[in-house]
């Protein structure tokens, strides 16, 4: 691996390119500073420089009322610097040891039958308000705080990847590699598989499908009726079964999967007395066809439980299997709507979409609609969108401060099936000359560190030159790389033997 950063103590700094806008900021625990390293080094050499810093760094550097209002600022002042596009908050957030904390917030939902005050929202790190109008130290309690809400900022979008130790990371790096540079190029990205077990949510699902494929041509395939895609002689005789779940999934047909139906934090309940857990997560061998995926079942994403891992945070840890994304609630799923005496009734007879339903229907249309999109502001959007109900309604609070993006933000959902471009490279003395077959917009990156770093957009593969600087050494490592939308990431890697 190249050199890649420098580094000043709690802080790692990567290259910055001038006027860039694209790049990533990690947040992490001291002990994962690390092993975020290679993470950094591929989203750097791709294009999107990346710097790491760490918690107690951010603790020693920025004002605030406790850490979490730190890592706010910290948060903010690098959007408003306009080089930062992504975060992520690269470790989960346990009561009693917390790599990255959460700032929980207070809610009241469903008449005052339903009460917490440690709900985790990440949404709170990207805001420009306090959540906290009479300072009494209780943030987000909608009767009192509605004042100093919002959930989405403008310049910058917020993920959390829910790691725990050095082999976690370890292996989501080398997923997310895989999924941005290996990416199957057939129809694998052209399916969206929506499954539910809870019959009274079917005609919900139908609307919520049919909302998602007037922006999407790929193919959905539906699993909440007594009809079935897989179904052998009769409807319904193939089951949405723990081993039939299974056997779907690792044949690599699905790139994208809805659960709705219930669940706990372990678990995801299918048809029957059938569940899925972590030891399934383990018989999963779908390596290099990830999943993104999404669920309306109760606590699966939990990251802030002591009970670890939750399901979602199994599929994302798992190595060479599982999922890269997972947007689930850290607490109930529940069915939120502004008249719930009237829309409850409509979601079952004319398939009227809740809050939570409705958030990850616009989710994926956003996401899905264009892979210029990541899936960081496909969910941004999302919470844009459902903002103003959020100011009327506590429940619509709720559903913006329980689902956390849960995954690498920076990535696409890949809509399409991805073009893995040629890359050819010609070195002379003072200059590179490049050619590709690429025949679309896409981004060129050379680094050397600690001499040189540039980005450069394409829109064809005729030759590109690139003037070097004096100090930069055709003898010394450096990478090129070919980037862009709906595109099989190329990176090519010289060292001086490969220059002799």
């Amino acid at each position: 691996m190249l050199s890649i950063a420098s580094s000043y103590g709690s802080e790692i700094s990567f290259p910055e390119t001038t006027g860039s806008d694209n790049g990533i900021l990690i947040i992490t625990a001291e002990k994962l500073k690390d092993a975020w390293l290679p993470f950094a080094h591929w989203k750097t050499s791709t294009g999107r420089p990346t710097k790491i810093i760490t918690v107690r760094a951010i603790e020693q550097a920025y004002k605030g009322r406790d850490i979490q209002d730190k890592i706010r600022h910290c948060v903010l002042s690098h959007a408003d610097s306009g080089k930062t596009q992504w975060v992520i908050l690269g470790g989960d957030s346990s009561p009693h040891l917390p790599l990255v904390p959460d700032r929980d917030s207070k809610h009241s939902v469903f008449g005052g039958r339903i009460n917490y005050n440690d709900i985790p929202s990440d949404s709170y790190y990207v805001s420009s308000k306090s959540w906290d109008t009479n300072q009494d130290g209780v943030y987000g309690e909608w009767t009192k705080d509605r004042d100093s809400l919002a959930y989405t900022h403008d310049n910058i979008f917020i993920g959390r990847i829910p790691v725990r130790v050095t082999e976690d990371v370890e292996a989501y790096t080398q997923k997310i590699i895989s999924y941005e540079s290996n990416y199957p190029s057939d129809h694998f990205a052209d399916t969206l598989l929506y499954t539910g077990t809870v019959e009274a949510s079917f005609p919900k699902l139908r609307t919520s499908w049919n909302e998602i494929s007037t922006h999407w041509e790929g193919k959905g395939l539906h699993y909440f009726s007594n009809a079935t895609p897989w179904d052998k002689e009769k409807p319904g005789d193939y089951a949405l079964s723990t081993p039939n779940l299974i056997y779907k999934l690792n044949s690599k047909s699905y790139s994208k999967l809805h659960i709705h139906g219930h669940g706990f934090l372990p678990v995801w309940q299918l048809e029957g007395k059938h569940s899925f857990t972590a030891k399934n997560v383990r018989e999963m061998t779908n390596k290099d066809a990830y999943l993104c995926l999404t669920t309306v079942s109760c606590f699966t994403g939990e990251f802030d439980s002591d009970l670890d891992p939750s399901i979602t945070e199994s599929m994302l840890r798992q190595p060479e299997a599982g999922a890269v994304i997972a947007i689930t609630p850290s607490r109930e799923g529940l069915p939120i709507f502004h008249d719930p005496a009237n829309d409850l009734k409509k979601m079952v007879t004319e398939g009227k979409m809740d809050g939570t339903t409705s958030l990850m229907t616009s989710f994926w249309k956003n996401g899905l609609s264009s892979s210029a999109i990541s899936a960081g502001e496909a969910f941004h959007l999302a919470k844009k969108e459902m903002t103003p109900d959020a100011l009327i309604h506590s429940g619509y609070h709720w559903c913006l401060s329980e689902l956390n993006f849960l995954g690498d933000p920076s990535i696409d959902l890949r809509p399409t099936p991805p073009h893995t471009p040629s890359l050819n490279i010609e070195a002379k003395e003072n200059s590179l000359t490049l050619s590709s077959d690429i025949q679309q917009t896409a981004t060129i990156t050379i680094w050397q560190p600690g001499a040189f770093y540039q980005t450069k957009e394409i829109n064809s593969g005729k030759e590109l030159s690139f003037q070097l600087p004096e100090n930069f050494k055709l003898n010394s490592p450096y990478s090129v790389s070919i980037t862009g939308p709906n595109i099989n990431a190329i990176v090519k890697n010289y060292s001086p033997a490969k220059n002799k």
